[in-house]
């Protein structure tokens, strides 16, 4: 089984949940893709040190293990992707870098803005994070099963591939 994580970095303002996602580089495995920040998990690395890695490499940002809210994962044929969330204090602005171009703030509930930039079959997991933000006490993990969206696993078969 290959492990992937996707951390969603949000902030609440006026009572809307703000959610941080950016587009993956020119030269990356899937440039000018919408997404959180993660990646693949290096063999033995556990799920949360992913993705506390991945943020740092690819924003900057420094998280513990702690600050993260599992929320759920899809499964694309032997691809495990682990979602999560992390709240912060203020709105950041993130620039351009070697991993990540255009990073924005979204509206989570405003899934016409942004779920169109991201991969194929994510409006059902982001319906599901936006659910987590808005009543985490009652909320369960998701799990979906994607693998038989064969243009989701179109577009991730490389993800694993050595970076060129």
């Amino acid at each position: 089984m290959k492990m992937l994580s996707v951390v969603f970095p949000f902030y609440t303002k006026g009572g809307r949940f703000l959610i941080l996602m950016g587009r993956q580089a020119p030269g990356k495995r899937m440039p000018g893709v919408r997404n959180g920040f993660g990646g693949k998990c290096e063999e033995g690395e556990l799920l949360e040190d992913c993705a506390v890695r991945e943020v740092k490499e690819e924003i900057g940002l420094e998280l513990k293990k702690e600050d993260l809210n599992y929320v759920g994962k899809i499964i694309e044929g032997d691809k495990h992707v682990y979602f999560y969330t992390t709240e912060l204090d203020s709105k950041i602005h993130i620039p351009d870098n070697s991993e990540m171009v255009d990073c924005r703030w979204f509206d989570v509930d405003k899934q016409e803005d942004y779920v169109h930039e991201m991969l194929p079959g994510n409006e059902a997991p982001m319906h599901e994070v936006a659910k987590s933000l808005h009543d985490p006490n009652h909320f369960s993990p998701f799990m979906f099963d994607m693998s038989d969206n064969d243009e989701l696993m179109e577009a991730t078969k490389h993800i694993f591939d050595s970076q060129k």
